[in-house]
């Protein structure tokens, strides 16, 4: 099967597929609060926090709380500058059963890449978009809006099995006859 796309990623896109493709699960939001109650429990038992507050302790958590709304907030922008860095104007790709061809052209320098599918760790997939990851924190976005409407149910399937046969492939070379 050969299915080949050609799209322009728009910095806003690409901020909503990467939020969309790395949500962090509940319980990881729940770890750091846990966190940082077992650390307040630490500095009361420790004698650093007595009841009335310690105006340093108190001074602590309201820094870690504010720190982590800024964080929060400033997420999409965050994403959206590191995509316009790039500057590129055009992305086209090449899904093969060998693998992935990728072609990027930027403002000042052509990229091409040819890549088996066992170089991705996991494929994920949202409404809007196809996330190839290399690794826990990085992923290749592409647009589902890039393949006509029924190519992507098709590139969906087409991947997953891709994906299934390169993980289960050993990682070795043949041996060399002689």
């Amino acid at each position: 099967m050969f299915i080949s796309i050609e799209y322009r990623l728009e910095p806003d896109e690409f901020a909503q597929a990467m939020a969309a493709g790395f949500r962090r699960p509940f319980w990881s939001n729940l770890a750091f609060t846990v966190l940082f109650g077992l650390l307040f429990a630490g500095m009361i038992v420790v004698g650093l926090v007595r009841p009335p507050l310690n105006p340093l302790a108190t001074a602590y958590l309201g820094a870690c709380f504010l720190w982590g709304i800024y964080r929060l907030s400033t997420r999409r922008a965050r994403l959206r500058k590191t995509y316009r860095k790039q500057n590129i104007i055009r992305m086209s790709a090449a899904f093969t059963e060998e693998g992935i061809s990728w072609h990027a052209v930027t403002q000042n320098t052509e990229f091409r890449s040819d890549e088996r599918w066992s170089a991705y760790e996991r494929i994920a997939e949202t409404p809007a978009f196809f996330l190839l990851h290399p690794d826990r924190k990085r992923a290749v976005v592409v647009p589902k809006r890039a393949f006509p409407p029924e190519q992507a149910a098709l590139f969906s399937r087409f991947a997953d099995q891709e994906f299934a046969q390169a993980r289960l492939a050993p990682h070795t070379e043949p041996a060399q006859q002689a």
